[in-house]
């Protein structure tokens, strides 16, 4: 309103002064001013079922952002017609959690190609011979976010392939192709052993992570764990109680320390409520080059091995002089990409954000080397970085950023990309599997097989196939002061909207993750065609 009066303000008199152009100037600023309205409204636009919920849970209106496009067009017998935006404080940067894994996964996807592998080398400065090796074994990981026990197990095999039956080495492993600082870039909440926190390692195994399983009965406790570790064993000292199984932890203590011998021992004392079963206890608390040795040496324990002047493991860097002997091809890009978006794996998300600057600069890359490389690629596929802040690439930080927009343009680019099947199959299914199982149940039970009706509407567009079918295809995101969404929608009637949605608050736990609910709901009900605004056209240009 005030661009307009200033614009009366500077309007030349004289022109004023004839009654016909008077005229003809008030038509085209009363044309402006709907057109400034218009616009207005569909960037400004608060479904009232989305403010209720705000209103509800007492969050003001700055603390939520969200932005929605439709990818496929109307269903007028005319065509595809023009759309325009329509969101909430579209250009606002915000913290997006864990909804920034889709920018580190698209743009791994593109650099690398979904059947990328990931690797582990094995080198000897020494000599194979009659089924013993013996000098330096350097074991060299480049990355992998996946080698869990099943792919050390093959790497094994395929080093007793080599006719190796005892190891008389020095076994040195090589962390060396991410510099140090990698670890640092994510802020501590001094829950240090938890896996979520669990920090990159070029050597990664397991996510240095001990599952335990505790089941109990009205007369004792039963303890197991995975991946097996060499040097490890659990002292059960639980006994049976009667109690709610919901509240499990409450009369439970356990500490994990490391004996004079060298044996890392895990003590569960107190009290477990019978029956109980299959409770899940998830610990991240042994060193990274520890935790590697300990399940490489009950790999090769399991696969027959036999050790000749066993030693202990040391820590360096391959010489230029050693030979290859063994590059095993472990998880693909692909896998992982799976496992990131569908479970939110913070971890393998960062191991991920560092594969393409490994790959391309085939030295030790730091998270800037990442930081860089990533916005490089936005820029090329014409994706604007303005205002974006990366740390990690996880979410698992104090101060990245993005706008609603600039994640809905990702989505866009995303849905139309050469890798969109692989994308949009990652996302998590609401009511159905990952971290949306459990939401929007009841909304998606009757859509689920609603299949699109007019997917042949507009030949300049091709969906991918996981988008012919209604429900919510969404990548979430909660931090103690976050609740993000962000995916797919497709509506009942059909329609695909691309949407991205993030609170902010101090107490975005208690009410953050209804609003963004209710927006989704608003979308699988087409709450965008219902109210006269039209929806920002996805078509790929």
């Amino acid at each position: 309103m005030s661009s307009l009066i200033t614009f009366i303000h500077r309007f030349p008199i004289a022109v004023l002064s004839n009654r016909l152009s008077f005229r003809l100037t008030l038509i085209l600023l009363m044309s402006c001013l709907c057109y400034s309205t218009n616009t207005s409204a569909q960037d400004n636009y608060l479904p009232p079922e989305v403010q209720s919920i705000l209103d509800k849970y007492s969050f003001t209106n700055d603390v939520y952002t969200y932005s929605i496009a439709l990818l496929n067009p109307s269903d007028s017998p005319k065509g595809p017609q023009p759309f325009t935006a329509i969101g909430w404080r579209v250009d606002k940067p915000m913290h997006p959690a864990s909804t920034i894994k889709l920018l580190t996964t698209i743009s791994a996807l593109d650099q690398l190609g979904p059947d990328y592998r990931f690797k582990t080398n094995l080198y000897l400065k020494g000599k194979i011979e009659r089924g013993t090796l013996s000098g330096q074994l350097f074991i060299k990981g480049f990355g992998d976010p996946k080698l869990v026990p099943e792919s050390l197990s093959q790497l094994v095999e395929q080093l007793k392939g080599l006719g190796v039956n005892s190891i008389d080495a020095d076994i040195v492993l090589d962390n060396t192709a991410y510099q140090p600082s990698v670890k640092y870039s994510a802020p501590s909440d001094g829950e240090l052993m938890k896996a979520y926190n669990v920090t990159p390692n070029p050597l990664l195994y397991a996510f240095q992570t001990i599952s335990f399983t505790l089941n109990a009965n009205k007369k004792n406790t039963q303890i197991t764990y995975t991946p097996q570790l060499a040097n490890f064993q659990i002292n059960n000292r639980l006994s049976t109680a009667a109690g709610n199984c919901s509240d499990w932890r409450k009369n439970l203590r356990f500490s994990l320390k490391q004996s004079s011998e060298g044996r890392w021992e895990a003590n569960f004392d107190g009290k477990l409520p019978g029956p109980c079963q299959n409770l899940l206890w998830n610990i991240a608390a042994i060193p990274h080059e520890t935790f590697f040795r300990m399940g490489w040496i009950a790999a090769w324990e399991n696969a027959g091995g036999k050790w000749l002047n066993q030693r202990p493991f040391q820590v360096g860097q391959v010489p230029p002089d050693a030979p290859l002997i063994l590059q095993f091809a472990g998880t693909t890009l692909i896998d992982a990409v799976n496992d990131t978006n569908k479970f939110s794996n913070n971890v393998m998300s960062r191991q991920i954000f560092l594969a393409p600057a490994l790959e391309q600069y085939q030295k030790p890359v730091s998270t800037e080397d990442a930081i860089t490389l990533t916005k490089k690629w936005l820029t090329k596929q014409r994706l604007s970085s303005v205002d974006l802040v990366l740390e990690n690439g996880s979410g698992l930080s104090d101060i990245e950023r993005i706008s609603a927009r600039q994640m809905t343009d990702l989505l866009r680019y995303a849905a139309f990309s050469k890798h969109q099947d692989y994308f949009i199959a990652s996302l998590p299914i609401a009511g159905i599997d990952g971290t949306m199982q459990n939401r929007l149940i009841a909304q998606v039970k009757n859509l689920v097989h609603h299949i699109l009706h007019d997917q042949a509407s507009s030949k300049t567009i091709a969906l991918p196939e996981k988008l012919h079918t209604s429900g919510a295809y969404i990548k979430t995101g909660t931090l103690q002061q976050v609740r993000s969404v962000a995916g797919y929608v497709v509506s009942k009637t059909g329609r695909v909207y691309a949407v991205s949605s993030m609170l902010n608050h101090v107490n975005a736990g208690i009410g953050g993750s209804a609003v963004n609910d209710a927006l989704m709901i608003w979308l699988l009900n087409d709450g965008p065609m219902k109210i006269g605004v039209k929806v920002k056209s996805g078509q790929n240009q």
